[in-house]
């Protein structure tokens, strides 16, 4: 990255800026988000599935409460609408989301 117009001196010719966090829309920045995102769920108690990295649950007394990531959406299911409640406020405090309401399946179109 080059240095911004305006704090451009003559110490600074030549020079390029250092990072310290990721640009919004490069290639590094999802991962970068991704990772944040895998730290604060599971510090949450979720466990992150073997088989899909983007799905995550959480069994609690005998009830479970799952978690889908795709690009920058993310589901929240299960039989548990206590864990599902703190789930959201604690997603809340931790990233800028905006909750939708539910999914709705369209006719003519099957999950699975």
């Amino acid at each position: 990255m080059e240095i911004p117009p305006g704090f451009s001196t003559s110490e600074t010719v030549g020079k390029v800026c250092r990072l310290k966090k990721s640009l919004y829309g490069l290639q590094q920045s999802l991962r970068a988000w991704f990772d944040k995102f895998i730290h604060a769920v599971c510090s949450m108690g979720y466990g992150q599935c073997n088989g899909d990295h983007t799905l995550f649950y959480r069994h609690k007394e005998g009830k479970i409460t799952i978690l889908a990531v795709y690009v920058d959406d993310i589901i929240i299911t299960g039989d548990d609408k206590e864990e599902i409640t703190r789930l959201k406020v604690c997603l809340g405090k931790a990233f800028e989301v905006k909750i939708c309401g539910p999914t709705q399946i369209l006719p003519g179109h099957r999950s699975g």
